[in-house]
């Protein structure tokens, strides 16, 4: 991947900023001393004077972002994920800021069993889907302590204005609920 950084950032080198995500302190470090060290190990120029990589934190706006690296390492399940479509959109997001550009461009540098669940999330055809159900007791708790929610039926009130119930009415089956609904609809024609 460092390779294939590199020959992106070297087309744009000069002529306009450009913005590389990487997912920890340890591949920041690696992949801009690839970047810098690149053209001295081919032997040929560096890149323009006057031109620093900086570390990508905070909000900086930039015509070009490049996501090097999709997996992530999740301490918790022991295991490597993929970015989610919503890291992936945030990410991108960055590049041509109306205040600032007319024009933003987005390369992801992924593996290639991973690349049409990348298409699919850039051409929206993948549905992004709350998380907040996961963390459905916390906010109920959270909502019980500051006292807005007293009694069951506040809290089904309370339920009904979040978006993952709306999400849920839309996408019956998405959430197992179909199953439900055709079994009241029995019980209520007969």
């Amino acid at each position: 991947m460092n390779d294939i950084c590199y020959k992106k950032v070297e087309a744009f080198a000069g002529k306009r900023q450009v913005l590389v995500f990487v997912h920890s302190r340890n591949e920041t470090a690696k992949t801009v001393r690839a970047i810098r060290d690149t053209p001295c190990e081919r032997h040929i120029g560096s890149f323009p004077k006057g031109r620093q990589c900086k570390s990508g934190w905070g909000n900086l706006p930039t015509r070009t972002v490049i996501v090097k690296g999709t997996a992530i390492y999740n301490p918790e399940k022991g295991a490597w994920n993929e970015l989610s479509p919503l890291d992936v959109m945030q990410m991108l997001g960055r590049a041509g800021r109306p205040r600032y550009d007319t024009y933003g461009e987005g390369i992801i540098l992924t593996r290639h069993s991973e690349q049409q669940y990348y298409l699919s999330v850039m051409n929206e055809q993948l549905p992004i889907e709350s998380r907040f159900v996961s963390k459905l007791a916390d906010q109920l708790n959270a909502e019980i302590v500051l006292g807005t929610v007293q009694n069951a039926r506040e809290a089904c009130t309370w339920l009904g204005y979040t978006y993952l119930y709306i999400h849920m009415l839309q996408n019956l089956v998405l959430y197992g609920l179909m199953a439900d609904a055709i079994e009241r609809d029995k019980t209520l024609e007969e």
